[in-house]
This record gives structure tokens, C-alpha cells and sequence, in this order.
């Protein structure tokens, strides 16, 4: 298994304990895929099912622009930070 940074963990802590558990069966998306290693989208690695799926690259993942990843992927405003 590959360690997490302490940061990411963190902030990954941060983000779970802010959510509303009563809330998660309305969002549009059932589950999203990361690539923090990619800064494009491997659509060749994907299986057929897979290239459905929202997908989050190393710049979506960047601090600055996850809130706006996030808000193509939920719609809405999006979270604050």
C-alpha cells in the first residue's frame, strides 16, 4: 500500500468530518476517480464502464482548482474552499 502524506490525509480527514451523511445519497455521482499522477486523462487505460465516470487529473487536484473540479462534478456552487 502506498503511504499517504500527512497533509493529504489531513485535509482528507477535514473534508470527510464536514460531511452530511444524511446528504450523500442526493449527489449526482455515485463515485469519482482520481489520477493524481496524470495530468490528462488515461482514457486508454479505462475500461468502457470507467470512461463514464467523473474523473479528477493532477491539476484538478491542484488547492486552487479542486473547488472548481468539484463544481463540474457536483454542479451547484460547490463547496466554499
Amino acid at each position: 500500500m502506498i503511504g499517504i502524506p500527512a497533509e493529504i490525509a489531513r485535509q482528507a480527514s477535514e473534508l470527510r468530518g464536514g460531511v452530511d451523511k444524511a446528504r450523500i445519497a442526493d449527489l449526482p455521482v455515485g463515485c469519482v476517480l482520481a489520477v493524481p499522477d496524470q495530468d490528462e486523462v488515461p482514457a486508454g487505460q479505462l475500461s468502457a464502464a470507467d470512461r463514464d465516470i467523473p474523473i479528477l487529473t493532477r491539476a484538478d487536484l491542484a488547492e486552487r482548482q479542486l473547488p472548481d473540479a468539484l463544481r463540474r462534478i457536483l454542479g451547484g456552487a460547490g463547496p466554499s474552499r
